[in-house]
């Protein structure tokens, strides 16, 4: 837990200094929005493979498909990487790039979702049949 208040704390640091910066170097500031994020988000991918483990022992436990696990996983690391590009891109006023990237997003969401969504289809018709 005292890991997540250090990572709490850098980013409200990050926050002040982009404050100074912004008023002295605009352009600048958009780097130091990268690298923070990158930092977090990096640190935050290391941690996630714990939490990947910990679905794999439940679904091996429990007996649960593992596909629709992992497709869940998939549409939310995309919404994370996404969420994340976007905010980048609102940082720098690039509104038609942040509305690209959130079309991409729920694009490529749709797509990993589809096996899971055919999925449940053919149960509903075979439970209609």
């Amino acid at each position: 837990m005292s890991e997540y208040i250090k990572i709490f704390s850098a980013v409200i640091i990050c926050c002040i200094v982009l404050t100074f910066v912004r008023e002295v170097k605009k352009e600048y500031s958009l780097i130091i929005v990268l690298l923070c994020g990158s930092a977090v988000l990096t640190y935050i991918i290391r941690d996630f493979s714990v939490i990947i483990n910990l679905i794999n022992d439940f679904t091996d436990k429990s007996g649960a498909s593992k596909t629709g696990i992992g497709i869940l996983l998939k549409a939310v690391g995309i919404s994370v990487v996404c969420q994340f590009a976007c905010e980048v891109c609102a940082d720098s006023g690039n509104r038609l790039l942040q509305f690209s990237v959130e079309l991409i997003g729920k694009i490529a969401i749709l797509l990993t979702s589809m096996p899971l969504v055919s999925t449940i289809i053919k149960i509903v018709t075979d439970y209609i049949k």
